[in-house]
């Protein structure tokens, strides 16, 4: 089992996946040898072998079912199934469509016909009312599976592979539905939603009945899922291991009630098995077979299979293949962080089980469990709730009764009785007034610093050691190797480089930070979405928190736009910043201006032109920022004429230029690049975006002239280094880290 799991991880890790012929022709070649030698066959390495050869076999088919990026941006029209709940927001729907048929709109660039699964789709302003098992007819635009890749960003496009998502887009138009559901499982979801929605009356009540019974999380907020964070209780709010093994126990003794019913019949030692499993699986089925639930009904079955048949596996072997069956069915679970919550909690408590015994036990075994899992909550969050082990020592079994009596409710309410309600009410109450009052105690959660791998390494040996000597290691001991941990592990991140400059990934805007040692600065911070968010939280915030920066000492807004400044209340409220300048009116920020500067280090920061011009992009704050080494202008948005009044201030070279514009065709005129002679330049656009940024010609020009070109949307975010040593160095995400599941 441990070759098999070593072989995936080899496996998922690889830059690129074998190909099919080469897969092949490893086992045309490594065949005869496992069947003519039984050592080799039954060796470490021929389950590894097979293992790596099987994930890059599912890779191959599942990518080949993407959409091909030479037929991005086109129309299609489409006829399926939505098999998910769709979620609703301000001015948008979102939903996922399994095809059925799909047909090129007459009109698109291609002739090509296509074959997909499943899509992920939005439909903005939507005038009707879509629902789960709605089989309807719609002409969307699609593009390939395409997401951001930031500096400890959220992989998308890892998350929709694992999903079986081929292509995402848009709907255009107008969506009929030509049928309702006629799934009997699509149709209980949907009308136990309805159920609760007319039941119950307090948003946070909804919210944690739809989450604990459909899976449904659209409704809540995230002041909600802050509130769960802080007590430590997230896994109780979201369908996962624990509600699945609340179902199987019940269903277990239903079976055994069952069996003293039917005393004498043969075999009659299977029916609490039986039962076990018809609850779990009806659970699995209701709550929309999600990833984690999926994971959690896997393990179960591993452990009922093999009682039921009365197979000897001690729980470590049952561990191994539960966990093994599970990176089969879907190997990208490897990279999902309930995936090593779930294997790593249960794993505790097999080797706890061997020494606590009794409901004594039941607080320390809270304790070892959060000292366990503390290396993965610090990995993943960077934080552990400290009354997490109090808080559910209490709430699991309270969960373990709320969750059966809100499905015995459901059943009462389909024959008009609503006599669980009030009480239903109630323990919602008091569930969401607790964790409201734990997130009074200031030290109830700690947020650290993220830990660098030595004081992960720490951590991980200290959890040993107290688990190994069940928590009777000195505390002055545990203190001194925890200290790291505790006072964080590094300060803002320091090197010896003149500047450092980290164009982000944002889609179609623009924000780059830069940094001199310690001092911090952001120029501009990505849109805001419509349907809520900023690609500032998405993109640069998750690296501010792995780098350890909570202040930026300087916030520049390059005008109003919101591909620019759309970020700019995000940043605030995340992190303190000293001081703003923009080209407008903002708050109490200064106004850039020409000829403005400073000094940092020896780097030399000026404002070469803002705040002036006949509109909005040509009062960009332009800003240079020089060392001895290296040269980098950040222009904005200003047109053509705007930057020939700057040839003078920036000639006779750069070493970098972020294209005006997103590099529209308004803008990087020819006699602009001759002028400034730029040996880089950074696209910062959105993928496949509406505006055909950037246009063909401009990039043809900086190519035509040498100039080594980058897109953010093919390289992802990009480093800029200038450095005394190594030059002006340039490094691209989805070059740095390649996976086989990235585009490009």
């Amino acid at each position: 089992m441990i070759a098999i799991a070593v072989g995936f991880a080899v496996a998922l890790l690889q830059p690129q996946l074998l190909s099919v012929t080469f897969s092949i022709a490893i086992v045309t070649v490594i065949a005869p040898l496992l069947i003519l030698a039984p050592r080799i066959r039954s060796s470490h390495l021929s389950f590894l072998l097979v293992s790596f050869l099987y994930v890059n076999l599912w890779g191959v088919v599942h990518l080949d079912q993407r959409l091909p990026e030479s037929i991005k941006r086109t129309d299609w029209k489409l006829q399926g199934v939505i098999t998910d709940i769709p979620r609703y927001q301000e001015g948008v729907v979102r939903f996922l469509l399994d095809v059925d048929e799909i047909q090129r709109v007459q009109g698109t660039s291609t002739d090509e016909n296509l074959e997909v699964n499943r899509l992920s789709l939005a439909w903005y302003n939507p005038d009707l009312t879509l629902s789960l098992g709605d089989r309807v007819e719609l002409t969307a635009r699609l593009k390939p599976p395409h997401g951001l890749v930031n500096p400890a960003g959220f992989d998308y496009e890892r998350w929709l592979l694992a999903r079986g998502i081929d292509a995402t887009g848009y709907v255009r138009g107008q969506v009929d539905v030509l049928s309702d559901s006629d799934s009997g499982v699509s149709r209980a979801r949907i009308w136990i939603n309805e159920s609760i929605q007319a039941q119950f009356e307090t948003q946070q009540t909804i919210a944690l009945f739809q989450a604990l019974t459909t899976g449904t999380k659209s409704m809540l907020e995230a002041e909600d899922w802050d509130l769960l964070k802080h007590s430590g209780v997230v896994h109780l709010a979201v369908i996962s291991g624990l509600h699945i093994g609340f179902m199987a126990l019940c269903g277990w003794w239903i079976g055994r009630l069952a069996g003293v019913v039917f005393y004498g019949i043969s075999f009659q030692h299977q029916f609490p098995y039986f039962g076990a499993f018809i609850l779990a699986a009806f659970y699995l089925l209701i709550s929309g077979a999600g990833i984690p639930a999926q994971r959690a009904f896997i393990m179960l079955l591993v452990l009922l299979i093999t009682g039921s048949r009365m197979f000897y596996l001690d729980h470590w072997t049952r561990w191994w293949v539960a966990f093994v069956v599970v990176l089969f069915l879907n190997p990208l679970s490897f990279f999902e962080i309930g995936f090593w919550l779930s294997f790593a909690a249960v794993a505790l408590l097999i080797w706890i089980s061997q020494f606590s015994r009794g409901w004594r036990m039941a607080l320390k075994l809270q304790f070892m469990l959060m000292i366990g899992m503390l290396p993965i909550y610090l990995f993943y969050f960077s934080g552990v709730s400290v009354i997490a082990p109090f808080f559910n020592l209490i709430a699991i079994p309270f969960f373990s009764v709320l969750v059966p009596l809100l499905f015995l409710q459901l059943g009462l309410t389909s024959v008009g009785i609503d006599l669980l309600i009030p009480l239903l009410n109630g323990m919602s109450d008091l569930f969401w007034w607790s964790v409201e009052w734990n997130q009074k105690i200031e030290i109830g959660y700690w947020q650290l610093d993220a830990p660098n791998i030595v004081v992960l390494l720490l951590v991980v040996l200290v959890a040993g050691c107290l688990l190994l000597l069940r928590l009777s290691l000195p505390s002055s001991v545990v203190l001194l190797l925890l200290l790291p941990a505790i006072v964080g592990s590094s300060s803002k991140y320091k090197d010896d480089s003149d500047f450092r400059v980290w164009v982000y990934d944002v889609g179609q805007g623009l924000a780059v930070r830069v940094q001199v040692g310690e001092y911090q600065l952001l120029y501009d911070t990505g849109p805001s979405y419509r349907s809520g968010g900023t690609a500032y939280e998405r993109a640069v915030l998750p690296d501010f928190e792995k780098a350890n920066i909570d202040s930026i000492d300087h916030l520049v807004l390059s005008h109003s736009d919101n591909d620019h400044a759309g970020g700019a209340a995000a940043v605030f409220d995340s992190i303190k910043v000293d001081r703003v300048t923009t080209s407008y009116r903002y708050k109490n920020a200064e106004v850039c201006t020409a000829s403005r500067g400073w000094q940092v280090n020896g780097v030399v920061f000026t404002f070469l032109a803002g705040a002036e011009g006949t509109n909005d992009n040509d009062r960009s704050c332009v800003l240079m920022i020089e060392s001895p080494n290296c040269r980098l202008l950040l222009p904005g948005d200003i047109g053509a004429q705007k930057e020939l009044e700057l040839i003078p201030k920036v000639a006779p070279s750069i070493d970098w230029l972020v294209a005006s514009h997103h590099g529209s065709k308004t803008s990087s005129s020819t006699a602009f690049i001759n002028s400034i002679k730029p040996s880089n330049v950074i696209f910062s656009a959105g993928y496949a975006n509406v505006f055909g940024h950037p246009h063909p010609d401009v990039v043809q020009r900086f190519v035509d002239r040498g100039v080594k070109t980058y897109e953010t949307a093919k390289d992802g975010a990009i480093m800029l280094i200038a450095d005394a040593h190594e030059g002006c160095k340039t490094i691209t995400m989805r070059e740095d880290e390649k996976r086989f599941w990235r585009s490009f």
